[in-house]
């Protein structure tokens, strides 16, 4: 019987088994994992990267369940299965409104684990509760414990815009981990997930035994689907939906690789797919959808990047140190002590951004891209509402009106509905910056589904946007306070289309060249030639 595709984002790994579940076996890390000397691990990634799933995995693992691993590589191994008592926090159980909420639920996450092993305690904190447990699971059982938490950070994260609820949350969250370093020697295994890794938390501070695997070459392929684990784990369902729409396989394959793949977590390492996304893709019969805006996006990375008045182009000239894409620091951002460079390292540990290359520096240092089209497609949806001012909704009219003026070449459509957009965004967002506007017809028309790209390289210039549709081949250049004629006349006189004559005859696409000037002064169109 074929086994379901299904996503893995809310679901145990016992559950993926017993139902019949599609399962892609990664546990050669998780067996590399627990034998190896060292014992206290991290690891963060993005929002729905299977974090919580791996938890479930070390579970069922130190619980010595080896019937669920019929199969897999584990199973084949000679692991001995020993019996240790497990201790589950899920802070995303953990309330963090305020921090008596956190108080709270972390008192009742810790008594529910005890409550397990039918340990009752005294204590009354938290903390000091988590270190009675270990101590007594320790003792009553005559074994070391395992720990597991899984999203260590939700409770910042969720308070990231309230310096002093999160400052508040912070202290609670290190007395708590610190019991983690106290009690070393009572631990067989520690594993902690999370999507960023904040400093001035006292688990990097203080607990110096802890190993950091987020970009280790040897795990960067632990979450997430390889091109090779897709096309064979995948493949009765990808020959059936080929078979079925009568669809070439190789273009059809290229197509999901463009919309889920290209996650780079080391620098050298292949990428890898979403794998929620490609779970949820498969589950709605192979339709190409958005599956990580409503998902993976937190809602204060919408609000900073406004605040910030983030553009395309700070995306594509940033570079990121080693020690930057490690660590971000909290307490300072919360504070509003951060930088467009800030929001970027944001940006990167939540999945916005992954490693584009390494740049040859004498210290380490990569350039950053987006990962793929779907990411892409909800980074554009970011970037509108942060430059316009607008909430994401609110674009479907201009979108839609915009790709039907670019599929039927109306130039003078086209114009009107991107004046009528301006005037719509409060003067106090705009910037009267060439790169500014330049930015806004870039995520607008992205968000239309078009191939676009800015700051396109010929032999003797750099255009502005390079548009791409079904009948046209539409060139930008874009000025500010200047003259459109101009702008027109260096596209005609570099010669840019040049480059794309072959292309458009080839695929019988007229090719049409546009010169806009936008005014500092009226914050919109002044001035427009086409040819």
């Amino acid at each position: 019987m074929q086994k379901k595709p299904i996503s893995t984002s809310t679901f145990s790994f016992e559950y993926l088994i017993t139902s019949g579940a599609l399962y892609v076996d990664k546990t050669q890390y998780f067996h590399r994992l627990v034998t190896n000397v060292s014992n206290c691990y991290f690891c963060s990634r993005p929002r729905r990267f299977g974090k919580s799933l791996a938890i479930s995995i070390f579970e069922n693992i130190f619980l010595g369940r080896r019937e669920l691993f019929k199969g897999l590589y584990i199973a084949s191994t000679d692991y001995d299965w020993q019996v240790f008592p497990v201790i589950h926090i899920d802070m995303a159980r953990s309330g963090s409104t305020s921090a008596q909420d956190l108080f709270d639920s972390l008192m009742r996450n810790v008594k529910e684990n005890a409550e397990k092993y039918d340990i009752e305690l005294s204590s009354d904190t938290p903390w000091l509760c988590f270190d009675e447990l270990i101590s007594q699971l320790c003792r009553t059982t005559g074994k070391k414990v395992v720990i597991l938490i899984d999203e260590y950070d939700r409770p910042l994260t969720e308070n990231i815009g309230d310096a002093k609820t999160l400052e508040e949350v912070r202290k609670i969250l290190d007395s708590f981990y610190q019991i983690i370093k106290g009690q070393e020697p009572n631990e067989r295994f520690v594993f902690m997930t999370g999507v960023t890794k904040f400093s001035k938390v006292s688990i990097f501070s203080k607990l110096n035994n802890l190993n950091d695997i987020t970009m280790s070459r040897d795990y960067a392929c632990m979450f997430g689907y390889t091109q090779e684990e897709l096309e064979e784990n995948f493949a009765p369902y990808i020959d059936e939906h080929v078979r079925e729409n009568n669809l070439d396989r190789t273009e059809f394959i290229a197509k999901i690789k463009k919309w889920y793949d290209g996650f780079k977590f080391y620098w050298k390492s292949e990428t890898v797919y979403n794998p929620v996304s490609v779970g949820k893709f498969f589950e709605n019969e192979c339709e190409f959808q958005n599956f990580w805006f409503a998902t993976a996006t937190p809602t204060f990375i919408t609000k900073l990047a406004r605040k910030q008045r983030l553009t395309q182009r700070d995306i594509d000239e940033e570079i990121l140190s080693d020690v930057s894409m490690n660590i971000f620091d909290v307490v300072g951002f919360a504070a509003g002590n951060f930088s467009k460079t800030s929001l970027i390292q944001l940006l990167f540990q939540t999945g916005y951004l992954t490693i584009n290359e390494k740049l040859d520096f004498e210290d380490y240092a990569f350039s950053v891209r987006l990962p793929n089209y779907e990411v892409q497609e909800s980074f554009n949806k970011i970037l509108f509402s942060a430059l316009s001012g607008l909430e994401v909704d609110t674009s479907d009219s201009y979108v839609q009106k915009i790709k039907q003026a670019l599929y039927r070449g109306n130039a003078e459509r086209l114009i009107e509905v991107i004046k009528n957009f301006l005037a719509a965004i409060p003067y106090t967002i705009q910037i009267p910056q060439e790169k500014y506007y330049q930015s806004i017809l870039f995520s607008i028309v992205k968000m239309c589904g078009m191939d676009i790209s800015a700051e396109d390289a010929t032999n003797k210039w750099r255009i502005d946007a390079v548009l791409n549709t079904p009948k046209y081949i539409y060139l930008f250049e874009l000025k500010i306070d200047q003259d459109a004629e101009i702008a027109l006349e260096q596209i005609v006189q570099k010669e840019c289309f040049q480059k794309f004559i072959e292309g458009a005859k080839e695929k019988r696409k007229e090719i049409r060249c546009f010169g806009i000037n936008f005014s500092s002064k009226e914050r919109n169109i002044t001035d427009w030639r086409v040819g």
